[in-house]
C-alpha cells in the first residue's frame, strides 16, 4: 500500500509517494509558486487555500494514489530542546517536563502542542529529556491542508528526525556519539546539524542559509551557490564549537554527511580539517530513482518511510495533540454533574440553615474579644505629629522613610569638613621656590580628599624634585594637616617647558582622610 510523505520546508515543499521503501512519485515545489501573488484576485485568496488547490492538481497530474500520509515540519516552526532532569517516577515526569520546558517556550504552554522522550542514564541517575513542540494553530494549519487532499494524517514530526529513517535503511547503526549534517547549498533550504548519543539526540541546530528577504519571494540564485557553500562551512564550525562548549567531555566520534555529490568532496575536505571523522552518504543511491539531489526531497522521502521503517524516536505531534484533547475532554466530563432525580426535603434544608447560622454566630462570638483588644490597642497609641491613629502599617512605613531621609540630609549638612586650619597652615610650610597653582576638595560617601597642584622652578631638576619631597614631608609632619588627612602622597611629578629656555617641575599631591583607607581595606 502506497504511503505519502509531505515536507513543509522554509523555501520548498515536497510530496513523496513510496511503496514500502521504494520511491514511486515525487513532487518538489517552490513555496513562492504557491504563496506568490500573481494578480489582484489571487492576492485575496488565503495561502492555505492556494496550497490545497496546488497540491490537488499535483496529486492528480502525478497520479498519486496514497490515502495515508506523514508530515515533516522544518525547525523554523518548532521548538526543539534537550535538558537533564533528576530521576523520578514516570507518573510525575510529564508534569516536571512541562514545568522545565516553560523556561524555553516564549509563549503560553496552553498554545503549544508538545511531545517528549526520555532516556535514563543509570550511571548519572538522571533523565535526558528531548522536548519537541509547535504552536497549535501552525500544526492545525498543516494537518488541515493534508486532510483537504483526502489523505489521512498518521504522523507529524521534526524533519531532522525523519532523516534518521533513511539512514536506518542505508544500514547505519547509531552507536557512540554521531553527528549528522544534512545540507544542500544549491537549494538553500533549512539545513540541520544533529548530534546523537546511541541514537538519542544530544544537540540540534537548524541553519537557515538564505536571508529573510530572499525567502520565499526571492529565492537564492545559482550564482550564489559558492557564497552559500562558504557560509555553510562557517555555520558548521560554529555548530561544532557550540556543541564542544556545551558537551566538553563528549567528543564526536564520526560525522555523517548528507549532501549533493557535487559538493561532497569539498565538505569532506573541510570537515577533515576540523579533525572530525566524516562519512558521506549518497541518498540518491538509496532512493534508487534517477533524480537531482534535493534536501527537501530527502526529507520528504525519509518521512514517507515512517510506515515501513521504525525509528528509535517515538515523538509524534499528531498523537500528542490527540492526547491533549482527550485530557481536556476528561477534565470537562469529570467536572460535569446533574441535579436530576434529587428531591428537596424541608427538614434537611432547615437543618442546613440552622448549622450555617450557628457557625456564623460562633465565629462572631470568637472574634468579638479580638476586635475589642484591637480597638483598645489603637486607642492607646501615642500621638505622633503627622501620623493618624488610624494609619495603616504601610502609611507608618512611608512616614518613617521620609523622616530617615530628612535625618540623612541633616547629617550631610552638619558633617561638613572644616579646612580652615589646613588651608591656613599650607602657606606657612611651603618651601621657597615653590608655588601653588590650585587646590580642590572632594567629599562623598566613600572618601574625602584635598588635591594640591603647583610647580617648582630652580633650574635644576634634582633640586626641584628634592624640594617637592621636602614639602611632602612637611605636610606629613604637620599635626594640623594630619589631624584630618592621614594618607598624603605625591600623585604626579613631571617636567615641562614654561618658556623658550626655562623648564619647571609640576607636581600634584593628594591628601586623603582615614575613612577612605577604611573603605579601601
Amino acid at each position: 500500500m502506497n504511503f505519502l510523505g509531505i515536507y513543509f520546508g522554509t523555501n520548498k515543499f515536497s510530496l513523496v509517494e513510496t511503496n514500502g521503501k521504494k520511491l514511486v512519485n515525487n513532487v518538489l515545489v517552490d513555496r513562492s509558486v504557491i504563496t506568490g501573488v500573481a494578480d489582484d484576485i489571487t492576492q485575496k485568496v488565503p495561502n492555505d487555500v492556494k496550497m490545497v488547490a496546488f497540491f490537488k492538481e499535483e496529486i492528480r497530474r502525478n497520479k498519486i494514489e496514497a490515502k495515508e500520509a506523514a508530515i515533516a515540519i522544518s525547525g523554523r516552526d518548532m521548538i526543539i530542546r534537550t535538558f537533564d532532569m533528576p530521576a523520578m517516577p514516570k507518573n510525575e515526569l510529564e508534569a516536571a517536563v512541562v514545568f522545565e520546558a516553560k523556561k524555553y517556550v516564549p509563549f503560553k504552554m496552553e498554545e503549544l502542542v508538545f511531545d517528549f522522550q526520555s532516556n535514563f542514564d543509570r550511571l548519572a541517575n538522571r533523565n535526558s529529556i528531548l522536548f519537541v513542540g509547535i504552536k497549535r494553530d501552525v500544526l492545525d494549519k498543516y494537518i488541515s491542508v493534508v486532510q483537504q487532499l483526502g489523505v489521512k494524517v498518521k504522523e507529524v514530526e521534526f524533519s531532522a528526525f525523519s532523516v534518521l529513517r533513511a539512514l536506518n535503511v542505508a544500514g547505519f547503526k547509531n552507536k557512540g556519539i554521531t553527528a549528522i549534517l544534512t545540507a544542500d547549498p544549491q537549494e538553500a533550504d533549512e539545513l540541520n546539524f544533529l548530534v546523537l548519543e546511541s541514537g538519542f539526540p544530544l544537540f540540534s541546530r537548524d541553519i537557515a542559509l538564505g536571508s529573510p528577504a530572499q525567502e520565499p519571494e526571492n529565492p537564492l540564485q545559482p550564482q550564489d551557490e559558492g557564497l552559500i557553500l562558504e557560509k555553510l562551512k562557517t555555520e558548521v564550525r560554529v555548530s561544532l564549537d557550540y556543541y564542544n562548549r556545551k558537551f566538553p567531555t563528549k567528543r564526536i566520534e564520526s560525522l555523517i554527511l548528507i549532501i549533493g555529490p557535487e559538493h561532497a568532496s569539498a565538505m569532506e575536505a573541510f570537515i577533515h580539517e576540523l579533525e572530525v571523522p566524516v562519512q558521506f552518504v549518497d541518498i540518491l543511491r538509496l532512493i534508487g530513482k534517477p533524480t537531482v539531489f534535493s534536501l527537501s526531497l530527502v526529507k520528504g522521502f525519509s518521512v514517507s518511510l515512517s510506515k515501513a521503517v521504525k525509528n528509535n524516536l517515538t515523538l509524534n505531534l499528531l498523537r500528542a495533540r490527540d492526547r491533549i484533547e482527550l485530557a481536556k475532554k476528561a477534565i470537562v466530563s469529570t467536572g460535569q454533574f446533574s441535579l436530576r432525580g434529587i428531591k428537596a426535603d424541608g427538614r434537611f434544608i432547615a437543618l442546613a440553615i440552622i448549622i450555617c447560622g450557628l457557625t456564623y454566630a460562633y465565629g462572631v462570638f470568637k472574634i468579638s474579644p479580638l476586635k475589642k483588644s484591637l480597638e483598645q490597642a489603637v486607642s492607646m497609641r501615642a500621638a505622633v505629629s503627622g501620623v493618624s491613629a488610624d494609619s495603616s502599617y504601610e502609611n507608618m512605613m512611608n512616614v518613617d522613610k521620609q523622616l530617615r531621609n530628612k535625618i540623612k540630609d541633616l547629617d550631610s549638612v552638619l558633617n561638613q569638613v572644616s579646612l580652615t586650619e589646613q588651608l591656613d597652615t599650607i602657606p606657612r610650610i611651603i618651601p621657597d621656590g615653590m608655588w601653588l597653582t590650585g587646590f580642590s576638595f572632594r567629599k562623598d560617601i566613600r572618601f574625602s580628599s584635598l588635591v594640591l597642584s603647583g610647580f617648582v622652578s630652580l633650574g635644576d631638576s634634582e633640586k626641584e624634585l628634592e624640594l617637592v619631597n621636602n614639602f611632602l614631608l612637611r605636610l606629613k609632619n604637620d599635626p594640623k594637616v594630619t589631624k584630618y588627612f592621614k594618607d598624603i602622597n605625591i600623585t604626579s611629578v613631571e617636567r615641562s617647558q614654561q618658556r623658550a629656555e626655562a623648564t619647571i617641575t609640576n607636581f600634584i599631591i593628594t591628601c586623603r582622610d582615614t575613612k577612605a583607607q577604611a573603605q579601601e581595606l
